[in-house]
């Protein structure tokens, strides 16, 4: 899941679509978020263990970074300590060596990356990636700014598979939420 701007819920939607999928096959959540990480948190893991970052400056193995959580169907790769270069380390060869290994690994692999707005770390990670899944906040986030980050998208290529529309407020929508309520009575 790939946001425009920060707070728009992409942490989240990642969490929910690993919860989903994985009960189709071994999923991999991995929170490639390396300048602002929230997973940690959002799913009440321990802090402080091993991640993404110290596997691929090779102070951890991926087995020592791999977190199983218990009662959900999925695992985690968090993003370990903090770095001064994200776009570097996931524009490197070790990542991409990483992203090769895994998906032998796991059936779906999803990325909980950081906003589109926020240096080109999403843009390298769409190299990786099936499909692009951006989310965006109404009343937050223009349409100047969707239009830039899907014309930024499309300059590299990315898949873009849809977007979703995340944390609307139905009392502001009513009319919406009426007219479909409405539709199967």
């Amino acid at each position: 899941a790939l946001p425009i701007l920060p707070d728009e819920g992409k942490s989240t939607l990642s969490a929910c679509l690993a919860a989903g999928l994985g009960s189709s096959g071994r999923v991999l959540l991995i929170e490639a978020d390396l300048r602002k990480p929230s997973l940690t948190r959002y799913l009440g893991l321990k802090s402080g263990l091993p991640g993404l970052t110290q596997v691929l400056n090779g102070q951890a193995t991926l087995q020592e970074a791999l977190q199983h959580i218990p009662n959900l169907p999925f695992q985690v790769l968090l993003a370990g300590k903090t770095v001064s270069n994200p776009a570097e380390l996931l524009a490197s060869e070790p990542f991409h060596d990483l992203v090769q290994q895994l998906s032998q690994d796991f059936d779906h692999i999803i990325f909980d990356c950081p906003p589109c707005q926020v240096g080109a770390d999403s843009l390298i990670l769409s190299r990786y990636v099936d499909g692009v899944l951006f989310v965006v906040r109404p009343d937050k986030t223009t349409r100047r700014t969707v239009k830039h980050v899907v014309k930024r998208l499309q300059l590299v290529q990315a898949n873009l598979v849809g977007s979703v529309v995340n944390q609307v407020d139905l009392s502001r929508h009513n009319h919406y939420t009426e007219a479909y309520y409405y539709a199967y009575e």
